[in-house]
Order: structure tokens, then sequence, then C-alpha cells
């Protein structure tokens, strides 16, 4: 079910940055306190960067600073999720790569402040600092209380589903990368991300919705700064509801695409960013993604839209936010 717009845009903006707890209520996304009986509720958001621009701003402002616009939406949430672009670690070199991302292991706080509790590391710049890296990365997420998925020490248990107990409801998360490292050959006993493996992925959705009550599936893929899906993103997408999952969520594009009902499930081919320092317009349009869950599957949604501005995202509201929204299709 899709949750319906309020019918007054101005009281939706005003609860919007009231930024209080998140929950659905007369069939439409709010933010008031969390009433029972209403289903858990995950927020999802996209590729987030601590490197570079990123850094610079939080070596000028604090840890807090590149979230702490969307902090109090994020930790509102029931469990929030999103992408991680490059390693936390001060060991290694850099791979001889184009773009090669890593950030201090004390941006493991910034994450976790902002009340990120899963955390795909299934993507192209996980392995930017060697195997080295992706050790540390979850080592200092986990210290923190943050979540991984996508990610192991071995290829076999990258491939795992993450199990999250929420209020009584059993979630399970994948994450697939759909690149292959341009530097690395993969070995199979090596600490690796999962890669998109199609023969093998309804299985993988199947043994997980096995363990759990709802799947939540995330893929890297997709091409950059494209705001539409191939028909073979979408082929797959469809697959893998049909397989089991209940929700499909991208990352990679950094740009947002569109959001799909499909067969009970819901569909979100590219989040775009939450927390980068591209500047081209398309780049700092984006959502936080909320939906509600129960045992049966997907009760309701919604979006929250976002700006990015110097790095960090806000709320998004009036005239701003409807161009956002724009932008995933018929709503």
């Amino acid at each position: 079910m899709r949750l319906r717009p309020a019918n007054t845009r101005t009281a939706l903006a005003a609860l919007l940055l009231s930024l209080t707890a998140a929950v659905f209520l007369a069939g439409r996304l709010v933010l008031a306190d969390r009433l029972p009986g209403t289903g858990v509720t995950v927020a999802l958001a996209g590729d987030i960067l601590l490197d570079r621009g990123v850094a610079r701003e939080i070596e000028a402002h604090g840890l807090s600073y590149p979230l702490d616009g969307v902090a109090p939406l994020l930790r509102g949430a029931d469990l929030a999720f999103a992408n991680l672009e490059g390693p936390l670690t001060d060991r290694g070199g850099p791979l001889p790569k184009q773009f090669v991302f890593r950030a201090s292991p004390k941006a493991a706080v910034t994450l976790k402040r902002a009340g990120l509790g899963v955390l795909s590391l299934a993507n192209n710049h996980t392995l930017d600092y060697g195997p080295e890296g992706l050790v540390d990365t979850v080592a200092w997420l986990e210290r923190q209380g943050v979540a991984t998925v996508g990610a192991g020490p071995d290829r076999a248990r990258a491939r795992q589903p993450r199990l999250v107990r929420v209020r009584g409801l059993t979630l399970a998360f994948l994450a697939f990368n759909g690149f292959p490292n341009e530097v690395l050959v993969p070995v199979s006993t090596e600490p690796s991300v999962a890669s998109l493996e199609t023969a093998s992925l309804a299985a993988d959705v199947a043994a997980a919705r096995r363990m759990a009550d709802v799947v939540i599936v995330s893929f890297h893929w997709g091409a950059e700064f494209s705001q539409a899906p191939s028909e073979g993103q979408r082929r797959l997408a469809h697959e893998v509801i049909d397989a089991g999952a209940t929700l499909v969520v991208g990352h990679h594009p950094h740009v947002l695409q569109p959001i799909e009902e499909y067969h009970g499930g819901l569909i979100a081919y590219s989040l775009g960013n939450l927390v980068f320092d591209q500047s081209r317009p398309e780049t700092t349009q984006s959502v936080v993604l909320m939906v509600r869950l129960t045992r049966a599957g997907l009760e309701g949604w919604d979006v929250v839209p976002l700006t990015i501005s110097e790095c960090r995202p806000r709320p998004a509201t009036g005239a701003e936010g409807e161009a956002v929204r724009g932008l995933l299709g018929a709503r």
C-alpha cells in the first residue's frame, strides 16, 4: 500500500521540520511520538561518502556535521539503513584506480551518532585500501554497534544475510555489488564484498526469507547519473520480489530514480546520495525512504525529500520538496 500524501502540504512540511520520531498515522507518514501497534518503521537512504570534500567539512566542523540535519529523522525510525562508500581505515595503501576513497576510523562515530543501524558495504569502493581496509571497516562499525552487510571474511560469508531483530520483527538484509573490482582479483578465502551473481540470487533471497519475516535487498548497480533503471535492472528487481523479498533498494547512480510498487513489494531503483561532495544539481536532490513493515510485509511507505548543501543533507519542503518528489515518478 502506498501512503497517500497529506492533504495539506504546509502541515506536512511543519511536521517534517519538527524531526521527531517517525511513525505512520491516519494512512500517511508523519513525524510524531511512536504509537503501539503501528509496525516497524525503517528508514532507507542513499550513498555516504566520508572522504574528500566531506572529510574537509568534518575536519572543520566536527564528526556530527555531515548528518546532523537528518540525524533526528534517522534516529526516530526503528532502524536506519544506507550504503557506505569507502573503508574506514588508517592502514594500507590505495589501489591503483581512478577514484579511491578512505575515511578515518573515527568516522564510525559519525554514523552511529546519526542513528544508522545497518550499512551496506557491497560496493566498488569498500576494497579501495585492500582486504585490510575492509576488515578495519567492519571492526570499527561493529564496535559502535552498527551492523554491516554485503562483506565478510571470505566470499561465502560476504553473501550471507544479516539478521536484525526489531521490536519483535526479524529483518534479513542482503547486499550485492554489481561492479567487479578493477584491480583486485577476488580470492574466495580472503575478505571480500558480495558480488551480484544473478544465477543464485533467487535462491539467496528464498533462503533469507526462511530465516526472517521480511527480506530487504540492496543492489549497487546501474549507470552513474542515469535517472532511470535499465530493463535488466527492472527484471532483476521483479525476480527478487517474486523470490520473497519485500524491499529492493539501489545505490551507485548518485541520483534518484523511480520508486515502483510490484506484487506487494517496493523497489527504489536508486536512492541517490545521502552525504556526498558532488555538485551537479541532480546529485544534491535525495530522499529518505520510510517504510512500515509487519510480518505480513509492507504496510505503507512515503519519502522525506532532502537537499544536500555543503556535503550535508537537510529536509526539503515546499516547492523544493515537490521537485524532489517529482523525480520518483507517479505518486
